[in-house]
């Protein structure tokens, strides 16, 4: 899955430890899906649709490291539209559901550094 969130992020106070909040929106596209049935490896990459949207929500701090920046941040993503590919027979003939969206708890950690003088 190739994703492409847009965010906007809150942050507290400017200088020293920060505490921020993220949300906005992620774009994603699928590269590729398979499956194991027991025998292989089944391609099932044509039961999804390919593009899928979904909203993302954190919480974190920016802590500052030398003239660097580290941040720790939790995010939860959910999916807003159905994953399944609905003209598309489902996956080893199990019965389809209603809706199906994916969703996800992520802990992130991350460096932020420049280059130059400032």
């Amino acid at each position: 899955v190739l994703d492409l969130p847009l965010l906007v992020r809150v942050s507290s106070n400017p200088e020293g430890p920060a505490g921020f909040v993220t949300a906005g929106l992620n774009f994603s596209y699928v590269l590729g899906v398979t499956a194991d049935d027991g025998s292989g490896a089944v391609d099932i990459a044509n039961n999804f649709d390919e593009f899928t949207l979904g909203a993302l929500f954190g919480a974190g701090v920016r802590i500052p490291v030398s003239r660097q920046w580290l941040f720790l941040e939790i995010r939860y993503e959910q999916g807003l539209d159905d994953i399944i590919a609905r003209d598309q027979p489902v996956p080893f003939d199990t019965s389809s559901p209603v809706s199906m969206k994916y969703r996800g708890l992520y802990l992130q950690a991350s460096y932020l550094f420049g280059a130059g003088e400032d």
